[in-house]
């Protein structure tokens, strides 16, 4: 029998940041945080949970089904669909695109010598814990 991963819980490693990037997602599309954890079908709230399921695919290393259990318990195949869709979208929307990369090209850390001499107030990095 192979071993189960344990839930992710207040003390997973995965947790923590991908609060951190609905937060950053929430606050790039005008939202609380808490409005990605709704149990709601509204396109105002859709499309923004789905590019923070997105985003925590890439920047963390958090399993389709932590990820769901980060936004209300949504099943691992809703957080697939959503990375699906997104990865689609981004092809046909440049908005979509340029938003997704800047947030995506901020996740990562920079190596040291391309850093600017003063860090901007929202950094991605910084926000989402990876910096």
């Amino acid at each position: 029998m192979i071993p189960r991963r344990p839930p992710a819980t207040a003390f997973s490693p995965f947790t923590r940041p991908i609060h951190r990037i609905t937060a950053a997602v929430a606050s790039a599309f005008g939202l609380q945080p808490e409005d990605l954890r709704l149990r709601t079908n509204r396109r105002a709230i859709v499309r923004p949970r789905q590019v923070a399921m997105y985003l925590a695919k890439q920047a963390t290393k958090a399993s389709l089904p932590e990820i769901g259990r980060a936004f209300a318990g949504k099943h691992h195949t809703t957080v697939l669909h959503a990375i699906r869709k997104i990865d689609r979208e981004r092809h046909r929307d440049p908005n979509l695109d340029q938003l997704i990369d800047a947030l995506l090209h901020q996740s990562h850390p920079q190596p040291a010598s391309t850093w600017p001499t003063a860090p901007h107030e929202n950094d991605f990095s910084r926000l989402v814990g990876l910096a």
